[in-house]
């Protein structure tokens, strides 16, 4: 089973949240004052994604939420790391061409949203990571822990994005892609910049090294730190894990229909 935690907040400056969580189609955006905790089934592509609207523009909470549905929806069929990426790739240019298009036809000019999203084989021996923007992911095994993704800014302290989904910024991606293999009990952080922003590296990873086994408690730890480091943005954690023969709540398979943290 692959197991997922996930959790946002609004934090403490924002007036609402324009982050969203895509899992397997479902899009959830909102305050969620405990996690959500999934089973998904490890024998079909599963995809969960993490979106941040961009501050300061409005529909920044619509353009997070559109693609978080779009891009988690996505699976190249039986599984192919090469052709996985692509598939990756190739939906989050069209989630950005989408919001490109709402844009002419609706009320939010300049909306956008970064995405990182990660696909991971039936057996769970292998993730495909994909991101545009500075939400990151984190691949974290045997207490130690790597950046997979790098910040799509114009210096390292910038405020300033250099691309992102929709918005005013490319509208054709260069999306980053990578593929990593997984061990037993390894877990991967998908979170947006009102995580990494405000939580150095170190501090990220020795949350989760001391909650390794209780992703309930790592994620909402992550956002507790995000707002007592002044909680200026929206803040969003997702741990996925692959697990064998895991119990838990019941499996996301019908995405008829959204659902608000």
């Amino acid at each position: 089973m692959i197991r997922v935690w996930a959790a946002s907040t609004t934090g403490r400056v924002r007036d609402h949240n324009e982050d969203a969580v895509g899992i397997n189609g479902w899009a959830l955006q909102g305050d969620a004052p405990g996690p959500l905790e999934i089973n998904l089934p490890a024998d079909v592509v599963s995809c969960v994604c993490v979106c941040d609207g961009m501050g300061g523009y409005d529909g920044g909470e619509f353009a997070s939420r559109r693609a978080a549905d779009i891009v988690s929806r996505v699976s190249a069929g039986s599984w192919d790391a090469a052709g996985q990426e692509s598939a990756l790739a190739a939906a989050l240019q069209r989630a950005s061409d989408s919001l490109v298009a709402a844009q002419r036809s609706g009320p939010f000019p300049g909306m956008g949203t970064t995405a990182v999203v990660c696909a991971l084989s039936p057996d769970g021996r292998e993730a495909a990571i994909a991101h545009v923007g500075d939400s990151r992911a984190y691949l974290i095994e045997q207490g130690t822990m790597w950046l997979m993704t790098r910040d799509d800014r114009t210096d390292p302290e910038g405020s300033q994005l250099t691309q992102a989904l929709g918005g005013r910024v490319l509208t054709e991606l260069d999306v980053h892609t990578v593929v990593v293999p997984l061990r037993p009990a390894s877990r991967i952080l998908l979170c947006s910049d009102g995580v990494a922003g405000q939580v150095g590296d170190p501090d990220i990873s020795g949350i989760l090294t001391r909650y390794e086994d209780d992703g309930a408690l790592a994620v909402t730890t992550l956002l507790e730190a995000a707002n007592g480091a002044g909680g200026v943005d929206n803040a969003t954690a997702v741990i996925i894990e692959v697990n064998e023969g895991a119990d838990g709540p019941e499996v996301l398979d019908d995405p008829a229909a959204d659902v608000v943290l």
